[in-house]
Protein backbone atom coordinates (compact mmCIF):
# COMPACT_ATOMS: atom_id res chain seq x y z
CA UNK A 1 0.00 0.00 0.00
CA UNK A 2 0.87 3.68 -1.06
CA UNK A 3 0.17 5.95 1.73
CA UNK A 4 0.73 9.93 1.92
CA UNK A 5 0.49 12.15 4.82
CA UNK A 6 -0.36 15.67 4.46
CA UNK A 7 -1.89 18.59 6.54
CA UNK A 8 -5.29 17.52 5.60
CA UNK A 9 -4.66 14.24 6.53
CA UNK A 10 -3.77 10.47 5.21
CA UNK A 11 -4.53 9.64 1.90
CA UNK A 12 -3.66 5.98 0.35
CA UNK A 13 -4.20 3.74 -2.52
CA UNK A 14 -2.83 0.38 -3.61
CA UNK A 15 -1.13 1.33 -6.38
CA UNK A 16 0.51 4.59 -7.51
CA UNK A 17 -0.81 5.51 -10.72
CA UNK A 18 -4.26 5.11 -8.36
CA UNK A 19 -2.47 7.49 -5.51
CA UNK A 20 -1.31 9.89 -8.13
CA UNK A 21 -4.78 10.16 -9.71
CA UNK A 22 -6.20 10.98 -6.45
CA UNK A 23 -3.88 13.71 -5.35
CA UNK A 24 -3.17 15.50 -9.11
CA UNK A 25 0.37 14.89 -8.60
CA UNK A 26 3.21 12.74 -9.84
CA UNK A 27 4.54 10.82 -7.29
CA UNK A 28 7.72 8.37 -7.94
CA UNK A 29 8.82 5.59 -5.99
CA UNK A 30 12.09 7.10 -4.91
CA UNK A 31 10.27 9.63 -3.41
CA UNK A 32 8.30 6.92 -0.58
CA UNK A 33 10.03 5.23 2.35
CA UNK A 34 9.75 1.36 2.86
CA UNK A 35 8.36 0.04 5.89
CA UNK A 36 7.78 -3.47 5.11
CA UNK A 37 5.21 -4.08 2.53
CA UNK A 38 4.44 -0.25 2.90
CA UNK A 39 5.33 2.98 1.21
CA UNK A 40 4.71 6.17 2.77
CA UNK A 41 5.76 9.69 2.87
CA UNK A 42 5.19 12.96 4.55
CA UNK A 43 4.32 15.95 2.26
CA UNK A 44 4.04 19.65 3.47
CA UNK A 45 1.71 22.09 1.52
CA UNK A 46 5.46 23.51 -1.05
CA UNK A 47 6.11 19.61 -1.34
CA UNK A 48 2.31 18.83 -2.30
CA UNK A 49 2.29 22.26 -4.95
CA UNK A 50 5.88 21.11 -6.30
CA UNK A 51 4.65 17.66 -6.88
CA UNK A 52 1.76 19.03 -8.17
CA UNK A 53 3.69 21.39 -10.48
CA UNK A 54 5.83 18.00 -11.56
CA UNK A 55 2.13 16.84 -13.22
CA UNK A 56 1.10 20.16 -15.14
CA UNK A 57 4.83 20.02 -16.84
CA UNK A 58 5.15 16.81 -17.75
CA UNK A 59 1.07 17.30 -19.31
CA UNK A 60 2.76 20.16 -21.32
CA UNK A 61 5.05 18.46 -22.76
CA UNK A 62 2.80 15.71 -23.71
CA UNK A 63 0.29 17.83 -25.21
CA UNK A 64 2.63 20.03 -27.52
CA UNK A 65 3.97 16.57 -28.72
CA UNK A 66 0.32 16.10 -30.32
CA UNK A 67 0.02 19.08 -30.80
CA UNK A 68 -1.14 19.82 -35.23
CA UNK A 69 0.95 22.01 -37.10
CA UNK A 70 -1.32 24.14 -39.62
CA UNK A 71 1.52 25.56 -41.38
CA UNK A 72 1.32 23.81 -44.47
CA UNK A 73 -2.16 23.87 -45.03
CA UNK A 74 -1.90 27.56 -44.81
CA UNK A 75 0.85 27.66 -47.34
CA UNK A 76 -1.19 25.08 -49.43
CA UNK A 77 -3.89 27.77 -49.53
CA UNK A 78 -1.79 30.41 -50.24
CA UNK A 79 -0.10 28.55 -53.05
CA UNK A 80 -3.32 27.59 -54.59
CA UNK A 81 -4.95 31.13 -54.53
CA UNK A 82 -1.98 32.19 -56.17
CA UNK A 83 -2.14 29.57 -59.00
CA UNK A 84 -5.51 30.65 -59.32
CA UNK A 85 -4.58 34.62 -60.14
CA UNK A 86 -2.05 33.32 -62.52
CA UNK A 87 -4.39 31.05 -64.38
CA UNK A 88 -7.16 33.91 -64.41
CA UNK A 89 -4.29 35.93 -66.11
CA UNK A 90 -3.45 33.44 -68.47
CA UNK A 91 -6.88 32.95 -69.96
CA UNK A 92 -7.85 36.76 -69.51
CA UNK A 93 -5.14 37.61 -72.77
Amino acid sequence: MYYVITKSGVKSSSSLDKLNNILDAKLEEEEFKCYGADRIVELNEVDLEFIRDKRRMSAIAFQNFFMKDTRPTMYFIVQLIIMFIILIGVFSK
